[in-house]
């Protein structure tokens, strides 16, 4: 039977969707808007970014893969941030970079991080008496 109780919405959920619904906007707008699908394109980025829509909505489906899902997405974004150190105009030749990238992976890498970490943290935390 499923447990029918009210659960607080925890750090790494709330990282999980807010992050689909911004890269899933994205996604999506760039996608109709039709992207390119040559070498780097848009069309690329777009099939990133619901990839890792993907990997965070399997997080949300169960408790326990929330917190390691937000973890390979946070290391994902310090992956790219640190290809974007090395070769600034696109990741592996496949993704361009723009100066929006610039802001938005390492901020969703550092969140993903601190996020996951605060979720765990609260998890060990005992509830007062």
């Amino acid at each position: 039977m499923f447990d029918r109780r009210i659960r607080p919405v925890r750090p790494a959920q709330w990282y999980a969707g807010l992050t689909i619904v911004f890269l899933g906007a994205r996604a999506v707008s760039t996608l109709a808007a039709g992207a390119s699908f040559g070498t780097p394109g848009d069309g690329w980025r777009s099939v990133l970014q619901l990839a890792i829509c993907a990997v965070l909505a399997f997080g949300l489906a169960r408790r326990e893969h929330e917190v390691p899902a937000v973890l390979l997405v946070g290391a994902a974004y310090l992956l790219m941030t640190g290809l974007e150190l090395v070769h600034d105009a696109d990741l592996l030749g496949v993704v361009p970079v723009d100066a929006r990238d610039r802001v938005v992976h390492p901020l969703l890498g550092v969140l993903a991080l601190a996020l996951a970490w605060a979720t765990t943290r609260r998890a060990r935390t005992p509830a007062p008496a």
